[in-house]
């Protein structure tokens, strides 16, 4: 019976582990995605953000 429970433990740890290691990829892949749009010398983020009353933030 222990040894079920160990196997289990073992078993949800392994895909927590797995799952874990996908999201941080996910999210290294978007820090990084977003640091790309947003060091473009030809695109101005700031001008995309904007307001309270949808006014532009320059």
């Amino acid at each position: 019976m222990n040894d079920k429970i160990t196997k289990n433990e073992e078993h949800f740890n392994e895909i927590r582990r797995k799952k874990e290691a996908e999201n941080e990829e996910k999210r290294s892949q978007t820090k990084r995605r977003l640091e790309s749009e947003f060091n473009r010398p030809d695109n101005n983020v700031i001008e995309k953000f904007r307001g309270e009353n949808n006014e532009k933030i320059s």
